[in-house]
């Protein structure tokens, strides 16, 4: 999901890119607290009837749960923000906190947009300058992505 061309001034822009986020941290949670009941009471369940082999392999998979969801929850918590200003284009990258921003002159920006290398990959979006150049966009669908170059595109150059 993303939004962009949120207007600031004449000449500036901010793009706001960040994965779909159909699950919440709240749900996920409480997911994770409801399958962890549920292998609980069959671990149990199997190890009254004397299977207490199940109980250990319940657990197993009770972490690997946890780790899948962890992930998920980390991957989903990235946002990256595009702004164009007067003299610069500026795009950080942020989770909770900010994690990388980097400054590009506007003058010497470029939005590139790499087809995919093989049938079934998806394309690459870049705003490069010079020798400095970073990916955004990566979460986006094939549609979005370009539409985000277009839309770049006519922010910088525009």
């Amino acid at each position: 999901m993303s939004e962009w061309g949120r207007e600031r001034k004449s000449d500036e822009q901010c793009f706001v890119i960040q994965p779909n986020r159909s699950l919440g941290e709240r749900g996920a949670w409480l997911l994770v607290i409801l399958m962890t009941l549920v292998l609980g009471l069959i671990a149990a369940g199997f190890t009254l009837m004397g299977l207490w082999l199940v109980a250990p392999f319940a657990g197993l998979e009770l972490l690997l749960l946890l780790g899948v969801f962890w992930t998920l929850q980390r991957r989903t918590a990235r946002t990256e923000i595009v702004d164009v200003t007067a003299l610069a284009v500026i795009v950080t990258v942020a989770r909770r906190q900010i994690e990388q921003r980097t400054w590009l002159p506007r003058t010497q920006s470029r939005v590139i947009l790499n087809a995919p290398g093989r049938r079934g990959h998806a394309s690459r979006l870049f705003i490069t300058s010079r020798d400095l150049g970073i990916e955004v966009g990566a979460c986006l669908g094939e549609e979005e992505r370009t539409g985000l170059a277009g839309a770049l595109r006519s922010a910088i150059h525009g």
